[in-house]
């Protein structure tokens, strides 16, 4: 059962382009950097938190997406979906203000249920979509404190975009309830003593910054504005 989630995610992010032959699909491959702002405190505020948020935190993300809005004829609203991987970029923190860590992870995150607020503009757009995220914090470098902390956490995400030609810019927001457990576990390969960490819930919020490329239905770039 603990691959449920990414069979979930898998199936889930196959349908965004499952689409009838007469809509028109726009998809962009982007490349992600992001923060994570969590909303409740964790390690003396070792970790960002929405009361107290500082750029270049202890949870960044880098990484790579995809995202894909379809216009039918049939509807008024765009259909959009996404997923994305990234990876948390490595960062020191301290345990009980004495052991330093290092805090490392990934980040497999989808949306499936969404709508464009702005549809059929030429060149921006605003999504909002409802998701997953599922992934793992996890700290090493010290032989009581190398654990892992797995997460599944529903999302809803607000995606604006801007497209010229072939290029999009993006800023996406969104915001997680984690449902899983809170506590810290050993990773799969060490099984020696550990140290009771404090529970850390990923519910909060995370802002992407995205660049990236627009391709068309037929795996083509566009050459111009394009609509979504």
């Amino acid at each position: 059962m603990k691959s449920f989630p990414f069979i979930v995610f898998i199936f889930l992010t196959s349908l965004v382009f499952a689409q009838p032959r007469k809509d028109v699909q726009r998809t962009s491959v982007e490349l992600l950097y992001g923060q994570k702002f969590l909303a409740h405190p964790s390690f003396n505020h070792a970790f960002n938190t929405l009361d107290n948020i500082q750029y270049g935190g202890n949870i960044s993300y880098v990484g790579v997406g995809v995202s894909g809005s379809v216009s039918p004829d049939r509807w008024f609203f765009s259909h959009y979906g996404s997923y994305y991987y990234t990876q948390v970029v490595p960062q020191s923190i301290k345990v009980n203000d004495t052991i330093t860590n290092q805090i490392t992870g990934f980040n497999f995150g989808f949306t499936y249920f969404g709508v464009s607020l702005i549809p059929r503009k030429k060149f921006f757009d605003v999504f909002v979509t409802l998701g997953a995220n599922t992934g793992r914090l996890r700290m090493y470098g010290n032989h009581y404190t190398t654990q892992k902390n797995p997460y599944f956490s529903p999302k809803i995400r607000i995606h604006p975009a801007l497209t010229f030609r072939n290029f999009r810019i993006s800023l996406q927001i969104e915001y997680e309830y984690d449902i899983s457990r809170k506590n810290w576990r050993h990773t799969t390969f060490f099984k020696g003593d550990k140290l009771n960490l404090a529970k850390t819930s990923n519910t909060g919020l995370t802002i992407f910054a995205g660049i990236g490329y627009v391709i068309d239905g037929t795996g083509k770039g566009n050459g111009g504005f394009v609509g979504f």
